[in-house]
């Protein structure tokens, strides 16, 4: 029996690539992250930008070469008559991102508010004035003079934006709230060695706090349903790689451990300093790009002390 291929609906075709473009800009924001690129929350404290570009245009030039390729293969209207809904569903799930990791009260609310807007009006305006006009206002062109003017005002603007960097001091009360909370939940886990050591101890916290906001209690209760699977190979607060599931106690005792070994093997000068300690410790524990992001929240635990 010959089975019909049935295609998707305008809006299941929107839906997926909007998934397709959530996914690939988290992929290369990944693995852009030595290049500038920030979480959300943490992009005042970044190439402001880099990542404003990054956040706004990327859409925008994701549905233009959709619809070159719908244009090619000579897809119906109804395909190319909503791309605008792709952006506009990828700032819907960067909201819901934010909600799941916790990290709303970490953002700027005027610059989300700016971002989550410009992406829907690029989007749009691209809808209207490039892809409605046809697959010749997509490809490439002679520029006029004025396109090649507003090219250079576009590349001053990113260059201005992209040296500057804002500070939001909410995110060290933000910080030092989670932090609380946390010592509250684990402090009679964590060895006397790291919580009677002051330096050691906001390390220690801050490599929490990252693992935390990385991995909120709903993802851990979802990594630990799929690990037998193999689908998950760290589990507990503190991600800890291992064969068994871990719970969040067990992940501390272990990380307390690694962490205290770590602590052992500095020198005597890198312990006097608590940016470059905390450097040390995090980048032992997974990696350089890491390790930025934990001196950072260390740096705001530290504010106004």
């Amino acid at each position: 029996m010959l089975v019909m291929f049935q295609p998707p609906t305008p809006f299941q075709f929107y839906f997926l690539m909007s998934i397709i473009l959530f996914v690939s800009v988290n992929w290369l924001g990944k693995h852009s992250i030595l290049h500038g690129y920030a979480n959300f929350s943490e992009i005042e404290n970044s190439y402001l930008g880099f990542n404003l570009f990054f956040r706004v245009f990327t859409p925008t030039f994701f549905i233009g070469i959709v619809a070159i390729l719908l244009y090619l293969i000579d897809a119906p209207s109804t395909y190319l008559d909503g791309l605008w809904i792709i952006p506009t569903m990828f700032a819907l799930y960067i909201t819901i991102a934010l909600f799941v990791y916790k990290r709303i009260r970490l953002i700027n609310p005027i610059l989300y508010f700016l971002v989550t807007a410009l992406i829907i009006i690029v989007g749009f305006g691209f809808q209207k004035y490039a892809i409605n006009q046809g697959i010749e206002k997509l490809l490439p062109s002679e520029a006029d003079l004025r396109t090649e003017i507003w090219l250079i005002v576009a590349v001053y603007i990113y260059g201005v934006l992209n040296n500057l960097k804002l500070d939001n001091e909410k995110k060290s009360v933000f910080y030092k709230d989670l932090r609380k909370s946390l010592s509250k939940k684990y402090k009679k886990t964590i060895p006397d060695k790291i919580i009677n050591n002051a330096e050691f101890a906001d390390a220690f916290f801050s490599i929490m706090i990252q693992e935390e906001l990385s991995r909120p209690p709903t993802i851990r209760l979802i990594e630990r349903i799929v690990h037998p699977l193999r689908l998950s190979k760290s589990t507990g607060v503190m991600q800890i790689k291992s064969t068994k599931k871990l719970t969040d106690l067990e992940s501390v005792k272990i990380a307390s451990s690694k962490l205290i070994s770590a602590y052992k093997n500095l020198k005597s000068e890198e312990k006097k300093h608590g940016s470059i300690m905390v450097y040390q410790l995090a980048k032992s524990y997974n990696g350089p790009a890491y390790a930025h992001k934990v001196s950072e929240i260390y740096r705001h635990l530290n504010l106004n002390k």
